[in-house]
């Protein structure tokens, strides 16, 4: 599949789909995971 280049920068595209899923959805759960790296 080739790639498809669009007229707006990353932000742009993030801001675009967060709005249409804050439309779209009632609940919304986002979670964040950190993996630690231990030094000994």
């Amino acid at each position: 599949m080739a790639k498809k280049y669009l007229e707006k920068n990353v932000l742009e595209a993030a801001i675009e789909r967060l709005e249409i899923i804050f439309q779209d959805f009632e609940n919304i759960y986002f979670s964040v995971s950190r993996a630690e790296k231990i030094v000994q």
